[in-house]
């Protein structure tokens, strides 16, 4: 890489970082407390756990669910129990696929991904599981298919928020944004709308035709 190269991807990442630091005010600080949630997401079952801050103010996200199939990401295989570690807004600084390829992490300004695809062996007669890389430029933020999860996570009645939004895993596309006012939502310019639980959290997220996408069944916080 040449030294002008250098200084121009050095400048980008500064430029982000600050972008970043400016974004902090539009989005809330996630409830200090641990929080398991168990529910159904597209239908499916889903278990999520969101422990307590360590030392530097990062949370690990546990999460069992069915994910999007091959055909729905471009190809890509998603495991189905990843975890991923949050900042105290729940934006993401690393995706782990545990024994899978499958992964993120965010550095110098841009997530590094990795996908997991399968691929033809030269033979022809079988297929392997391959990485395939990608950069995303932007301030830390939430992954386009994670947010309703995310957005179960933080949201409380009477609050709003706004973070940027990538496709980690799916096809290429431009990044946007999710946002909230009370209880309406939009994530990527499709609208939705929240239906609080009796303690003004997150019951049920549902899409502009009144379609169900996420139900929170149970929810404990210690």
């Amino acid at each position: 890489m040449s030294i002008r190269r250098r200084a121009l991807c050095g400048l980008l990442a500064a430029a982000l970082v600050a972008l970043g630091a400016a974004e902090d005010a539009l989005l809330p600080e996630a409830p200090a407390v641990v929080i398991e949630l168990h529910g159904q997401w597209h239908g499916e079952r889903f278990w999520a756990r969101l422990g307590a801050a360590d030392a530097g103010g990062r949370r690990r996200l546990e999460l069992v669910y069915t994910p999007p199939p091959p055909s729905a990401v471009g190809g890509a295989q998603l495991v189905d129990c990843p975890f991923l570690i949050l900042d105290h807004r729940l934006r993401i600084l690393q995706w782990d696929g545990r024994d899978s390829l499958q992964g993120a992490v965010y550095r110098e300004g841009a997530y590094r991904i990795t996908r997991e695809i399968e691929r033809l062996t030269d033979d022809g007669k079988d297929r392997t599981p391959d990485a395939e890389a990608r950069r995303i430029a932007m301030p830390l933020g939430w992954d386009e298919r994670l947010a309703p999860l995310l957005l179960a996570l933080i949201w409380q009645s009477g609050s709003q928020g706004d973070v940027g939004i990538a496709d980690f895993f799916g096809p290429p596309g431009p990044l946007s944004r999710a946002r909230w006012q009370d209880r309406e939502v939009w994530i990527a310019g499709r609208r939705h709308e929240i239906e609080p639980d009796g303690a003004g959290r997150l019951a049920r997220l549902r899409d502009a035709a009144a379609r169900p996408l996420l139900l929170v069944a149970q929810r404990s916080e210690r």
